[in-house]
C-alpha cells in the first residue's frame, strides 16, 4: 500500500465540519472548545485536527 495514495477518506475532521455539525454559526467556537481542550483535537502547525472517532464518541457522551 502507497503511503501517497489516498484511497480512505480522511479520518479527521476539521473546524469547519464540526460547526456544521454542531450547528454553530460561528467555526470560532468550535476553535475555543479545542484550544480549551474540550472537543478532543489536536494542533498540526496551524490547522486544528479533530478525530472523527474521537469526536463521535465525544458526542455521544455529551447526550448520555
Amino acid at each position: 500500500m502507497d503511503v501517497l495514495t489516498n484511497d480512505k477518506p480522511p479520518c479527521f475532521y476539521t473546524p469547519k465540519e464540526v460547526a456544521a455539525i454542531l450547528r454553530f454559526k460561528k467555526v470560532d467556537q468550535v476553535y475555543a472548545l479545542c484550544h480549551s481542550r474540550v472537543i478532543p483535537s489536536f494542533q498540526l502547525g496551524r490547522n486544528w485536527l479533530i478525530p472523527k472517532k474521537e469526536f463521535e464518541q465525544w458526542l455521544v457522551e455529551q447526550y448520555s
